[in-house]
């Protein structure tokens, strides 16, 4: 019994040494990636179109409608921005467009991402 207990142990400690040293993250590495949301977000301008955005940044789960968008950092699915876009003429498709016209741009912002 003593055996398989220390086996166990062994295995067990083995994997959390390797999950520990796959996972080295100083606070450095972590500012960086805010920054850099930061200057992507710093990007997104009026009149930018919606495909323009969605190259760092995609769609959030959940109800979304076509003048009022929640994205997603493609690196970091926990920072956010809401981006409004310019209304469309009368007899337009009511789906999104990667044509359609930014607007605003909302500050980043941290939240979990919505799931269907």
């Amino acid at each position: 019994m003593p055996l398989k207990l220390t086996g166990v142990l062994v295995f067990a400690v083995a994997i959390l040494e390797s999950l520990g040293s796959s996972r080295q993250t100083t606070p450095q590495n972590h500012c960086g990636l805010i920054e850099e949301a930061l200057q992507e977000t710093a990007k997104l301008k009026p009149e930018m179109t919606r495909d323009k955005v969605e190259v760092s940044f995609i769609l959030d789960g959940g109800m979304q409608f076509e003048r009022s968008s929640r994205y997603l950092f493609r690196k970091c699915s926990f920072i956010k921005v809401d981006v409004e876009f310019a209304e469309r003429g009368a007899g337009s498709p009511k789906e999104f467009s990667a044509t359609d016209r930014v607007v605003k741009v909302s500050r980043p912002y941290l939240e979990y991402p919505a799931f269907d």
